[in-house]
């Protein structure tokens, strides 16, 4: 069994896009701290492999027991991964005010080829939202935002009854 494509560097958690080579050998160093992993002396659990993927720009959803992951790279990329390979990447810029960005792949589930379309919208400003939406054969099967996004939008209306409160009292 080889690595999933796309993982997270446990010390450093920097993003982590593996080669072929390194996914198939097992072993591979981040880039960023130099962390060494060699996993071909133990057995891999790709629960905890997966769990360097819980963040906020990283989306999942599970199909008939295949996962489908979209991974938000900022100023990067947006890349699918389907049951841990990469299936279909595109490199993206940020615009100044919003962006959208969309992927289509076709995958094979029970001896069928089923068509996604996946949709990300990011806006910038005075509030970060990113939102995910996943098609699968034109219906929506996952619409998301995330969680940065959501808590981003708490503080914006916490401080908001902050301020009013407080010109309330100095009034």
């Amino acid at each position: 069994m080889k690595l999933p494509a796309f993982l997270k560097c446990s010390d450093c958690k920097a993003p982590l896009l593996l080669s072929e080579d390194e996914r198939v050998a097992k072993k591979f160093t981040c880039p960023e701290c130099g962390h060494v992993y060699d996993y071909t002396s133990s057995e891999i659990n790709l629960h905890t492999i997966g769990s360097y993927l819980t963040d906020t720009n990283v989306f999942t959803v599970t199909v008939n027991e295949n996962e489908i992951q979209i991974v938000y790279l900022p100023n990067e990329e947006v890349i699918a991964l389907y049951n841990g390979d990469i299936i279909v990447r595109k490199s993206i810029h940020r615009n100044l005010l919003a962006e959208e960005h969309e992927l289509t792949f076709a995958a094979k589930e029970q001896g069928r080829e089923r068509i996604y379309r996946v949709v990300v919208y990011c806006t910038h400003g005075t509030t970060y939202g990113l939102y995910c939406s996943i098609y699968r054969q034109g219906k929506l099967i996952f619409g998301e935002e995330s969680v940065s996004s959501k808590a981003g939008s708490y503080a914006l209306v916490i401080f908001s009854i902050l301020l009013i409160l407080l010109l309330l009292l100095s009034l």
